[in-house]
């Protein structure tokens, strides 16, 4: 998703940011995966915040360049924005909640899947917007975005 936003983010110094936290943010878990194998297998909080973090701050920079214009990916970029935020509070606490009891911690987990749920729904909504069946596209490719 960073490389989406990376590609249709016109500010050079968006941009610039975008990619090099993208390689700053791969070269970082890697290293981590490398000297602790075993994040595999447990909740791992810098992932969470690493991976989810740029999601956040690249749609804040899409709706904000784009707030006087037309919004070519405005519900995607809104969902993604919504499931970043709910998906980052409710697996910042995963090792809590997989301590404590099913019926306890069931309320958060559905918070979760409800933030994927939305995410999914803005995506075809987008996905219709701009694709839909019978409706003539408002847009062309010279309206696009920064190749």
């Amino acid at each position: 998703m960073g490389a989406f936003y990376y590609r249709i983010c016109r500010n050079v110094k968006q941009r610039k940011f975008i990619k090099w936290y993208l390689i700053c943010m791969t070269l970082v878990l890697m290293i981590q995966y490398i000297i602790y194998p075993s994040l595999f297998f447990r909740y791992n909080i810098v992932e969470i915040i690493l991976g989810n973090y740029v999601l956040v701050i690249a749609s804040f920079f899409y709706l904000y360049n784009t707030t006087s214009e037309k919004r070519h990916f405005a519900y995607l970029s809104l969902g993604i924005l919504l499931w970043a935020v709910l998906d980052i509070s409710v697996l910042m606490f995963g090792n809590v909640l997989a301590m404590i009891q099913i019926q306890e911690s069931g309320i958060i987990w559905l918070m979760r899947q409800f933030s994927v749920l939305l995410f999914h729904t803005m995506i075809l909504i987008q996905w219709f917007k701009l694709f839909g069946f019978n409706s003539k596209p408002d847009h062309s490719e010279k309206d696009w975005p920064v190749r």
